[in-house]
């Protein structure tokens, strides 16, 4: 078995390649796409990602981004692990076993003092990452409102970003985030690089105005019977109660869901309007420290702290 860079893999394997990615339910991303956003600023590792390669066969890839974060100590660089994903032939092989070794490897040469990732606690891989050394650092908070009736959209406009906003987004997050612990500050490039990948909807993205003036942005996904806010961001003038209507009048009957670290910042406001909140979503986020030991990795990262924020785009 050989492992492979992105770029050292033989054209005809692309076949190979998407297949694996559908074989989990990820959507297919052409190899022609990943060259293009990585000229755009997609904040990927400089080899992308691994490929165990036997006999031609591609048996597992890992995939990896390079991001900023702010500790509690000041930004650090981490790697943002993306894509691990083992034929179900190959499985209890220790493949992807070897493939994250091979990443922390060149992350911690690289410089990168954290290792990251997404997963759900319940899948078979949460215990492969455990023996690794990741620990959970994070789970999303969750609330939900149904709403039968429209309470009306309140003093603030919702006005379609579409890609061409994704600058709009960056300078706002930016501003927002100052003095924040956690995905921030956000690499330029980023949004406009998911939409072209497909991984964020243009349709789904929002300004929130007043008076003319762009006070906030936000990452809605509309469904036929219910509205996910996964992103919201707002100018510090702006209070956050007064932008509530505007957000929830975007679904007049159905469910409203909010995600993320919004959810723990605004709790107690968004029980007093009828939301049901929950910290116990399914999936959560992990880390490994690459070049410390010894100390709790949830005070490294400042995952516990109000400072913490975490976003849609910031799952990887």
């Amino acid at each position: 078995m050989r492992i492979l860079e992105f770029d050292e893999l033989p054209p005809d394997t692309e076949t190979q390649a998407q297949l694996l990615d559908l074989s989990v339910a990820w959507a297919p991303v052409s190899f022609s796409k990943i060259s293009e956003v990585r000229k755009m600023g997609y904040p990927c590792a400089d080899y992308v990602g691994v490929y165990a390669v036997e006999k031609g066969e591609i048996l597992s890839a890992v995939r990896v981004l390079r991001l900023p974060y702010t500790t509690p100590e000041g930004v650090r660089q981490i790697a943002g692990i993306q894509g691990v994903v083992t034929r179900r032939d190959s499985r209890r092989r220790g493949v992807a076993r070897e493939l994250l070794r091979e990443v922390h490897r060149r992350e911690k040469a690289a410089g990168c003092e954290y290792s990251m990732l997404w997963t759900g606690r319940g899948l078979v891989a949460h215990s492969l990452y455990e023996s690794l050394g990741y620990r959970d650092v994070y789970t999303p908070d969750l609330a939900v409102l149904h709403k039968s009736r429209n309470r009306g959209a309140g003093r603030y406009v919702l006005e379609s970003l579409g890609e061409g906003g994704t600058r709009v987004m960056e300078e706002l997050h930016a501003s927002a985030t100052a003095g924040r612990l956690g995905f921030t500050p956000r690499p330029s490039g980023m949004v406009r690089s998911a939409i072209h990948l497909g991984f964020l909807p243009a349709d789904s993205l929002y300004t929130i105005r007043r008076e003319g003036k762009d006070v906030g942005y936000a990452v809605l996904q509309k469904h036929h019977t219910w509205c996910s806010l996964e992103e919201l961001v707002l100018d510090r003038r702006t209070p956050i109660e007064e932008v509530l209507p505007t957000l929830e009048a975007s679904i007049s009957d159905g469910w409203f869901v909010i995600r993320n670290t919004v959810v723990r910042d605004l709790t107690p406001l968004l029980q007093r309007r009828g939301y049901h909140c929950s910290p116990w979503a399914y999936y959560s986020l992990l880390a490994l420290p690459l070049k410390r030991s010894g100390e709790d990795v949830v005070d490294m990262l400042g995952t516990g702290d109000r400072l913490f924020t975490c976003q849609g785009l910031d799952y990887f």
